[in-house]
């Protein structure tokens, strides 16, 4: 952690009362293909948020213009419940149910993949007074810009180790 992320001041997390009311929505620009064994193959469409010197770099860097990523059964299982109209505590049911967890272990699990899969702008999460937790757009966001909180400020960056695995490019074997 460096001395900049110290300085910065925490910002405030769901709780989880309101993380049960919850109403998880895919990003309706993201495409999904099946994979082997109940996998899931994301494909999401890379966008640059800022303009400027930032998007003269990005484009003639040539990056491609998505992004794919590779959901195992349990996280396709989640990408699926991800309707926009079935609540947090309802998936993390379902969870308890098909794969055998308790509720504390389907519910923590479920909030943190939520939580990765919203960083990563693939969900947001619909509340019931009509607010979302992030705006999708795409998933490129320019060196220095952060993904939103549930509060509509900026947060942290992600973690190293996220449960998704992000896929080599089209035409590459995968890992």
């Amino acid at each position: 952690m460096g001395l900049v992320q110290l300085m910065r001041p925490r910002q405030p997390r769901l709780d989880m009362e309101r993380m049960r009311s919850a109403k998880p929505l895919r990003n309706p620009s993201v495409s999904f293909l099946e994979g082997e064994h109940g996998s899931l193959l994301l494909t999401a469409p890379l966008e640059v948020t800022r303009g400027g010197l930032v998007s003269i770099l990005v484009r003639r860097m040539n990056l491609p213009p998505s992004k794919q990523f590779e959901l195992d059964p349990v996280g396709a299982f989640v990408w699926e419940q991800c309707d926009g109209s079935t609540r947090f505590s309802t998936i993390a049911a379902r969870l308890r149910s098909r794969f055998k967890m308790n509720r504390l272990e389907a519910e923590a699990s479920l909030a943190t993949y939520l939580q990765t899969l919203n960083r990563r702008r693939l969900v947001t999460a619909v509340f019931e007074d009509g607010k979302s937790a992030s705006k999708l757009k795409g998933t490129r966001r320019t060196p220095g810009s952060k993904p939103l909180s549930a509060a509509g400020k900026r947060s942290e960056p992600a973690e190293r180790d996220d449960p998704i695995r992000e896929s080599s490019p089209p035409g590459e074997k995968l890992e």
